[in-house]
């Protein structure tokens, strides 16, 4: 193709730091930087693309982080939910002079940039750092991974404190007594490279060993796919891809040294699902290898359509400067050269390129040489065709990774609610209930955080997949809620099912007792019906004495004990059955006879009784002469004493602990020994 000529759209520069400060930065790019390294720590720049106008070292600028930078070599930032990680090689530049304290992990708030923590040193051995940082890939809500020269750490995202260490992921090369100076050595092996979060695992590329697969809900290595890669993306379809490399046989593979004259002319295709793959040969341009200390590498995948994008160099020396930029057609399965620069004079820089997800346009860092402190920034369209040009004042820039704001939560739509009547599995596709206007839909993680019921129905998430499977005999209706998590943006959504995988409820219930009768005496009244009839059938039936149940019997007669004489009584009968219906009542009021041994009834009104609760005795003041029966709850009179007049001392010591009722005349109590 033809070398695109330099037409500048616009050209925006400004002369100094003082540039027009943010308070919230949501409309534009961040620049990370890695700064001259021996000279000072990493800085943070913002582009707003449509003034063209940058905020320079908002990190160190902002009145809040007074005292605090980025650490030394900064090489991976992103955001995730409401803060941005940056991750360093080194917390310190040994040539800073400003009187700042960095870290090789900083966390700042997404839209104000105030830092919320500095981690300076991930971890130690034999009291010094051996673990220098590389990356950062939030998991979920609650925890993020650190890739580091020495293993990947976990990040607690509320306390922003490490809790441990992926087991297999460290580098067994590493002692304790290395220095981070040289650039070689144990620290520069072994390295952990990009990661990336999908729906089912953590990816994650370790040199000299491959790509781990980490299981994200127990922190576990689950499967290594073998190989020699540099860097990983994962485009819209959902697909990741790895930058396959090899290298020169003295390089003594696996643990090689800095990787220089590796080739690349392969990309390693993985089902994210299956993690079934397959190699694609690029047949124009290539993928270099970024191991040297770890850049993220160029390659990256468009949010909007399903292709990739890459720098390549043909030199296999110069792998870190190049004028070519790619692109892969995913579905048609052609690569094409897009944009060269060589007769500009002007070059791809480190990671070089990013795709923003919110618009589709590219994003390009490019510099002259390494000695030379002009640098550009370039705005293209999917096609390479250059639309902007943004000239930033000059300084050993040294331009890492851009950063784009993450300003929009998911749109998830809501579940349907279901119906199950067998235990054969319902299969729910979650793919399409969820969308991220900034952000790739395929990443949009899914997983139940509440099920309600599971005895009744069990609920799984796998492969953007809801499943859920009702167990057997089962009738009562579920709630299952599913968080919808995109870039730590959540959105959850409750399922409603219906299970019934039973008899079916029986709600119908019996029939009322029939010629209900009663037949008093002085202290109790002899009651008989006829039977209630059900659809299912009769279980039993309740006995009510003045509203309050006393027993329960499966015969067609009951005779209440322990009245008082020429008292008037309320008695009821209800019929249930096995499902807990119940009939209308049948009742009856009467009086019993009256008293024939000569003890005068008289109303006891409103009595007093006490104590409540009582142990060994309990005291009546009555205002007249009766009887004081007590019930069990099974409605049995298990204590009948005559009162008079005044203070009555009842003993009690021949009942059990439980609850009763008290019956004095027409009053009815509680009591609890």
């Amino acid at each position: 193709m033809n070398v695109k000529q330099l037409f500048f759209y616009g050209i925006f520069w400004s002369a100094s730091f003082a540039a027009t400060a943010q308070t919230n930065y949501t409309d534009g790019v961040f620049i990370l930087n890695e700064d001259w390294f021996g000279h000072n720590n990493s800085t943070l720049n913002f582009l707003n693309p449509e003034t063209g106008v940058f905020d320079y070292l908002v990190i160190q600028n902002n009145p809040d982080n007074a005292g605090q930078s980025l650490g030394c070599t900064a090489q991976f930032g992103a955001i995730y939910g409401d803060n941005m990680y940056i991750i360093s090689k080194q917390d310190q530049d040994s040539g800073e002079t400003d009187p700042v304290s960095g870290g090789r992990v900083v966390v700042a708030d997404a839209k104000t940039l105030k830092i919320k923590k500095r981690i300076p040193v991930i971890f130690q051995l034999n009291g010094r750092s051996a673990a220098d940082g590389r990356g950062f890939v939030g998991v979920d809500e609650t925890k993020g991974y650190i890739g580091t020269s020495n293993g990947i750490f976990i990040l607690n995202l509320n306390s922003f404190e490490i809790t441990g260490r992926i087991t297999g992921s460290e580098n067994p090369l590493i002692t304790g007594d290395e220095s981070n100076a040289d650039g070689l050595g144990p620290l520069y092996n072994n390295q952990i490279g990009m990661m990336l979060r999908t729906l089912d695992y953590v990816f994650a590329i370790q040199q000299d060993r491959g790509v781990l697969v980490i299981n994200p809900e127990t922190d576990a290595i689950q499967q290594v796919i073998a190989g020699c890669f540099s860097t990983m993306t994962q485009s819209k379809d959902g697909t990741i891809w790895v930058g396959v490399n090899s290298n020169s046989n003295y390089q003594q593979y696996p643990y090689g040294t800095v990787g220089e004259q590796w080739d690349g002319n392969q990309l390693l295709k993985i089902n994210p699902y299956t993690l079934q793959t397959e190699t694609i040969d690029i047949t124009l341009g290539g993928i270099n290898q970024t191991w040297y200390a770890w850049t993220a590498g160029s390659l990256c995948a468009s949010a909007k359509e399903n292709v990739l994008y890459f720098t390549f160099n043909e030199s296999k020396w110069d792998w870190f400067t190049t004028s070519k930029m790619y692109r892969y057609d995913i579905d048609g399965g052609e690569f094409t050269l897009i944009y060269d620069t060589e007769e500009d004079q002007r070059y791809f820089y480190g990671a070089g390129i990013r795709v923003n997800p919110l618009d589709d346009k590219l994003y390009a860092a490019l510099y002259v040489d390494n000695i030379n402190q002009t640098y550009f920034f370039y705005q293209l369209d999917k096609n390479g065709d250059r639309l902007k040009v943004y000239e930033p004042i000059q300084r050993y820039w040294f331009p890492s990774l851009f950063i784009f704001p993450d300003n929009y939560a998911p749109e998830v739509t809501e579940f349907s609610q279901r119906t199950i009547s067998d235990t054969q599995p319902v299969a729910i596709d979650l793919s399409a209930m969820a969308t991220d206007s900034d952000n790739l839909d395929a990443a949009i993680t899914k997983r139940i955080i509440a099920n309600d019921n599971p005895e009744a129905l069990l609920a799984v998430v796998r492969n953007n997949v809801l499943t859920l499977t009702a167990q057997e005999n089962q009738s009562a209706t579920v709630h299952v809620t599913v968080r919808f998590n995109s870039n730590g943006k959540t959105v959850d959504r409750i399922l409603t099912a219906t299970v019934s995988t039973g008899t079916p409820a029986d709600v119908t219930p019996p029939s009322a007792p029939g010629n209900l009768t009663a037949t008093p005496s002085q202290t109790s009244i002899a009651l008989s019906w006829t039977a209630s009839t059900d659809n299912v059938g009769v279980t039993g039936y309740n006995i009510y004495l003045d509203g309050v149940r006393i027993n329960t019997v499966t015969e067609l007669n009951y005779t209440v004990t322990g009245l008082n004489v020429a008292t008037l009584y309320t008695l009821e009968v209800e019929a249930f059955d096995a499902a807990g219906n119940k009939s209308e009542i049948a009742g009856v009021t009467l009086k019993t006879l009256d008293d024939q041994t000569g003890i005068e009834t008289t109303d006891v009104d409103r009595p007093k009784v006490y104590p409540n609760p009582f142990t060994d005795y309990l005291v009546i003041e009555a205002t007249g002469a009766g009887r004081a029966v007590i019930y069990n709850l099974s409605g049995y009179a298990v204590l009948d004493v005559v009162v008079t007049p005044g203070s009555n001392r009842i003993e009690t010591t021949s009942l059990t602990q439980g609850v009763y009722i008290l019956k004095i005349g027409e009053t009815v109590r509680k009591i609890v020994k």
